[in-house]
């Protein structure tokens, strides 16, 4: 792990302490969000920068450094119970078919879309690059796709909400966009993947 340009030898042990307490930021921090999405409140119980703290802190400990496989795995195994691929959809399905607008909690969608974007996805290739099993291989690399995917129509839905700032306004467009190819990037992969077998 790097921290301030200074390299610091650790232990499989501390690893894999950090990355359960960062996995933990991660899933308390979901809950919290899907919790605010079904009350009514005026108070911000999750800012940006709390957000962008726990996400860089999983991408360093999890998604950029060298832990085991099957630390990965576990952490994978406990983002899965949070069902995020499953909620994102109904939130999805919600506004287009209802019609339902998620107003002041532009916020809390953009927290499900950047862990989705952010920790699932990336943590999902990297398994799939671990794994000899081409067909389990596959399945996380699809299932990246699809969490991109999703991540890009949230934060979408994000920008419906009047309340946020047009700084938060601009770096969701950015991210959108960004999952958005990404997920289309691998896509086309895929498909040229399956054309040459």
């Amino acid at each position: 792990l790097v921290f301030a340009k200074r390299t610091k030898q650790i232990s499989s042990e501390e690893t894999e302490s950090m990355v359960a307490v960062s996995t933990l930021s991660i899933v308390q921090m979901v809950l919290q969000a899907r919790h605010c999405l079904k009350i009514v409140t005026d108070t911000m119980v999750i800012s940006d920068s709390d957000c962008e703290r726990a996400i860089s802190h999983f991408e360093l400990v999890v998604i950029n450094n060298k832990s085991a496989q099957a630390s990965q795995s576990r952490c994978r195994s406990m983002l899965m119970l949070l069902d995020l691929q499953r909620e994102a959809s109904k939130i999805i399905a919600s506004i287009q078919s209802q019609g339902k607008f998620y107003s002041e909690k532009g916020s809390y969608i953009a927290v499900l879309a950047s862990v989705l974007g952010r920790c699932f996805a990336p943590l999902e290739t990297k398994l799939a690059r671990a794994t000899k099993d081409q067909s389990r291989s596959m399945n996380f690399r699809l299932s990246a796709v699809d969490s991109r995917s999703k991540s890009a129509s949230l934060f979408d839905v994000a920008l419906e909400d009047s309340c946020i700032s047009d700084k938060l306004g601009e770096k969701y467009t950015i991210e959108a966009d960004s999952q958005l190819r990404k997920s289309y990037e691998m896509l086309v992969h895929e498909l040229g993947q399956l054309e040459k077998n």
